[in-house]
């Protein structure tokens, strides 16, 4: 819904009050469906979380105490706050037998808490309830309150409504997209030890237990570190660029879902494979999603797909929910250095150009992938290798970001057999980049025209060179 000048605290005070005798599960989830399915979201939400052992946290809309308790069992201490008395007195009736929870009835966004005292913050929808002006306030207020080691977890419904209600019923939740959340975490920042910071996402993913029992795509939750802002990190975050302009220009010459000729070359390269039914996929930098659905096309294994951005995050989801694709698929927004995954998990993990978001130390990130691979596990990838120095230059230009290429195909053959990858092959596939980055290059308008034909010109005359990459996990 559109946001308002108006007196939101009391329009929210007044509708949550409307339910301060219902307190129940149903009520906090607003969803007459919520027994069959709250226990598997609960289970999802604390499986996400880092370990509490030893942290002093806060929880805010902590409600009628659905996670108080598991918090408080896990940390050593936690602040439980909620604006409905009758929530928080429901609250403490559960878990008033812990000697480590306090419980506070009270507005969030008038909560004093010392600066730097906090290791975590946890919330489960909040920001839906708050305006845009009161949400940049909420951000503020919890980067001065975290240690610098600190992280926050939060859970909202983006762009439409989970929950049931009767007709006529006036809803005044603000159902933001959640580029609009992102756009909070890439904005807000404060200044500590004189040093600015902002959150930063480790990993942004929906509730897979919503997509499967009620179909319902857009439960994101988001779980952040603080991190100093450098101009190449706020490039990172800022999503602005990818418009649906041009995402619409490159699906019209690349496909549905498809952004880059390297995503296009990768399902290639995974066509070639024989992956099985039974096989578990990772596809790292998926984009919007093109590798993913062409191979699930192919053939109905499990597939989790990794994309760095919130907005290839989305587009997605939305493909997902179009062509009714619930079990098999998964998606998350993540940055490939700070993703975690179990060992041993994947059959295939593959790779478009980790160059794209790995700037600088790559082997720290191949150790990862190494370890998330079952033993005889393949690794696919599609990436770039160049001695000059101009590929780091146009690369900036184009996305406003350095990039660090390996320097040889030599050079990128013994970074894998250096983390204990065997069988490593490479393959120059510059030619089919060029034949798809011409078509692209005819309608790109300026300056991605120009930066895109610099790196065609490079790859024709061989200084940059677009590599098939197969390895595997001895």
């Amino acid at each position: 819904m559109a946001e308002d000048k108006s007196d939101t605290r009391s329009t929210m005070k007044d509708f949550w009050d409307a339910y301060s005798d219902k307190t129940t599960v149903a009520t906090m989830m607003l969803n007459p469906k919520a027994a069959e399915f709250s226990h598997l979201e609960e289970e999802e939400i604390k499986s996400a979380l880092p370990p509490l052992e030893g942290l002093v946290g806060v929880e805010l809309a902590a409600g009628i105490g659905r996670y108080s308790g598991y918090l408080a069992e896990k940390s050593k201490h936690i602040t439980v706050v909620d604006f409905v008395d009758s929530f928080i007195a429901k609250n403490k009736e559960i878990n008033g037998h812990l000697s480590n929870i306090e419980f506070v009835c009270g507005d969030a966004l008038k909560l004093e808490i010392e600066e730097n005292s906090l290791d975590y913050v946890f919330i489960n929808w909040l920001f839906m309830y708050l305006s845009e002006e009161e949400s940049v306030l909420m951000f503020t207020k919890m980067l001065t309150w975290l240690k610098p080691t600190g992280f926050l977890y939060f859970r909202e419904s983006c762009s439409v409504a989970a929950g049931s209600y009767p007709d006529g019923f006036v809803n005044p939740t603000y159902y933001r997209s959640p580029l609009e959340y992102n756009k909070f975490l890439c904005d807000v920042s404060v200044v500590k030890q004189g040093e600015k910071v902002a959150f930063e996402t480790i990993v942004c993913r929906p509730l897979s237990c919503y997509i499967k029992h009620l179909g319902v795509m857009f439960q994101y939750t988001w779980l952040c570190k603080l991190s100093s802002v450098t101009e190449d990190r706020r490039l990172i975050a800022d999503e602005s660029r990818i418009t649906d302009t041009f995402i619409t220009t490159c699906e019209s010459v690349l496909g549905k879902g498809y952004m880059s000729p390297g995503a296009k070359n990768l399902t290639d390269l995974l066509s070639a494979q024989t992956i099985s039914e039974t096989d578990n996929v990772l596809v790292v930098n998926s984009a919007l999603g093109g590798v993913v659905f062409d191979l699930l096309e192919k053939v109905k294994c499990s597939i989790t797909g990794v994309e760095i951005t919130v907005i290839g995050l989305d587009k997605s989801l939305a493909r997902a929910k179009e062509l009714g694709v619930k079990d098999d698929v998964k998606f998350l927004a993540a940055d490939l250095t700070l993703f975690n995954a179990k060992e041993n998990s994947f059959d295939v993990i593959a790779v478009v150009n980790p160059s794209r978001i790995v700037l600088s130390d790559k082997k720290p990130v191949f150790e990862k992938v190494m370890k998330y691979l079952k033993p005889n596990g393949k690794l696919l990838m599609v990436d770039f290798t160049s001695e000059s120095p101009e590929v780091g230059e146009g690369y900036k230009k184009l996305s406003g970001k350095s990039l660090e290429v390996v320097k040889t195909v030599e050079d990128y053959k013994n970074l894998l057999e250096s983390v204990g990858f065997v069988n490593v092959t490479t393959d120059d596939w510059s030619e089919r980049s060029i034949v798809s980055g011409t078509a692209l290059s005819n309608i790109l308008p300026e300056p991605l025209k120009a930066a895109t034909e610099k790196g065609l010109d490079m790859l024709r005359t061989g200084t940059l060179k677009h590599l098939a990459i197969t390895a595997t996990k001895a």
